[in-house]
């Protein structure tokens, strides 16, 4: 991921999501937890991701909600978030256009 402009480079901190899967119902539904993690502090924060996932005519809405638990995600996590779904998103869409 890159970080946005906004984030002072002393800000910034490298970790990396783990997590499981909850609730399957394909096509409509997915449940999963994240966590992110780092080498030097261990499991940082911890998140739940619900994603549906609903036919309208010949598209597909795809609704993402997540919420989080305490210890919440320092600021400089929260800032990325946006950005990094919005990434995530637009390589689902390229990979499912093929």
């Amino acid at each position: 991921m890159t970080w946005p402009d906004f984030i002072p480079t002393e800000n910034q901190f490298s970790h990396y999501m783990g997590g499981e899967y909850y609730e399957i119902d394909r096509p409509r539904r997915l449940v999963m937890s994240g966590r992110a993690v780092n080498d030097q502090d261990g499991e940082l924060f911890a998140t739940l991701i619900e994603i549906t996932l609903e036919a309208r005519g010949e598209t597909t809405v795809l609704t993402m909600h997540q919420s989080y638990f305490d210890p919440m995600p320092p600021a400089e996590a929260l800032a990325g978030v946006e950005q990094g779904w919005s990434e995530q998103l637009d390589k689902l869409a390229a990979l499912l256009s093929r």
